[in-house]
């Protein structure tokens, strides 16, 4: 009856809600979610009305997370920071995929779906980073700009892993295989242009008229942005987040417009829990819950953990324990990776739950190392002061670059 999937939508909210806030505790909102998932999959209440409708909200959610990952990239500290920052992400990115397909391949798995299973290793949760970092007033020092900015470039570098991992089970034809690649260099490249044009664009249009400065008109247009370069993406054969991720970062220069899109936080949030949830509600809980799952799952964790705590030691003196901590917890695209491999079916139900212990471990983790590793180092910075610095070793640049070296700083990126 109605009222029967009304009562069952409320409860759905309710429970999500409720867990999601007790994850939030932990600075972990995500762990929360996904539990709550998994609680209302069909293998445990059962609980779950329009699971198609839910699923596709999710992805809704994914895309406002992804665009707001965008917006909130600070341009200006590419040129000065960029290189050490690229430095930790690449290795970040590259060592947890080796190791991750090394321990699948000991344990039985084909290269196809150890890579896979990898590379669902590969990103860092650069919100969760953020929140951490903005509570113990962190998030605009060097340390928090330096793990801000590497935490964004591994994202980059996630969506074309997960561009690539899309077309892991078609015949193996090179161009299906370097098609994701190249499409993703080209977007690149497409953001270095919008990054100078759209500002451009939108004070031509204010000038022209006055209604283009209206919210409702700024939102719009920042709607068609990010939906256009989406689904051009997806359309052109790489991972449709990747444009929009390059559409957020395209409209971050124009405040006016990052303002409007701001109304749409309450939504993203409600949106984002959706997506969440749903990743737990396609969790097989009989694999996750076995002996072998779990066993498996602790051990997927080491690797997980080792491969992104290992680049700590890129960064400077004092930082490299925080660096390390920050880098370990992982996101969205992180469970995104496994998820989509799973329903591909280039991984088993049983990698797929070893994948998700492996995150959900790290995602807990992470908040109480960078806790503990920041009060280490505000210690030790009390005892022994030390002369202002930038935080960032010898990699230095003008005290105010300018859009043509951060255009230099996109393209060598995607190269």
């Amino acid at each position: 009856a109605e009222i029967d999937e009304l009562a069952q939508a409320a409860l759905f909210i309710a429970v999500a809600w409720v867990l999601g806030r007790v994850g939030r505790y932990f600075n972990s909102q995500l762990v929360g979610e996904i539990i709550a998932g998994i609680l209302l999959s069909s293998d445990v209440i059962g609980l779950v009305p329009y699971q198609d409708g839910l699923l596709l909200l999710g992805r809704v959610g994914l895309v406002l997370l992804v665009a707001e990952g965008g917006l909130s990239v600070q341009l200006d500290l590419l040129p000065k920071i960029g290189l050490k920052a690229v430095i930790i992400a690449v290795i970040g990115t590259a060592l947890p995929v080796g190791l991750g397909w090394g321990f699948m391949r000991i344990i039985g798995r084909d290269d196809i779906a150890a890579v896979a299973a990898g590379a669902a290793l590969s990103s860092t949760s650069i919100g969760m980073a953020s929140k951490v970092l903005q509570q113990l007033n962190e998030l605009h020092t060097p340390l928090g700009n330096l793990i801000a900015v590497a935490a964004m470039i591994d994202d980059v570098l996630s969506l074309v892993i997960l561009a690539v991992i899309q077309q892991l089970d078609s015949e193996r034809d090179v161009w299906l295989l370097l098609k994701p690649v190249v499409v993703s260099v080209g977007f690149g490249l497409l953001g270095a242009i919008l990054i100078r044009a759209v500002p451009r664009i939108s004070q031509a249009a204010s000038r022209l008229h006055p209604a283009c400065k209206q919210e409702s008109t700024l939102l719009f247009a920042a709607l068609a942005l990010i939906g256009s370069l989406t689904l051009a993406a997806g359309y052109a054969g790489t991972t449709f987040l990747l444009g929009t991720f390059v559409a957020g970062m395209a409209l971050s220069t124009t405040p006016s417009v990052a303002l409007a899109l701001a109304y749409f936080q309450p939504l993203t949030e409600w949106l984002t829990t959706v997506f969440f949830v749903s990743i737990g509600l396609v969790v097989p809980v009989n694999q996750l819950f076995s002996p072998l799952g779990i066993g498996y799952g602790l051990l997927y964790t080491l690797p997980a953990f080792f491969g992104k705590a290992v680049t700590g030691a890129f960064a400077a003196p004092g930082q490299k324990g925080v660096v390390a901590a920050a880098m370990v917890g992982r996101g969205e695209l992180g469970f995104l990776m496994a998820q989509e491999a799973f329903d591909d079916d280039i991984i088993d139900s049983l990698t797929f739950a070893t994948c998700v212990w492996a995150l959900l471990l790290c995602t807990l983790i992470s908040p109480f190392l960078m806790k503990w590793q920041l009060e280490k180092q505000r210690k030790v910075e009390h005892e022994n002061p030390q002369p202002d610095n930038d935080g960032v070793g010898s990699v230095t640049c003008a005290d105010a670059p300018s859009h043509s070296n951060v255009h230099r700083v996109m393209i060598c990126a995607s190269v």
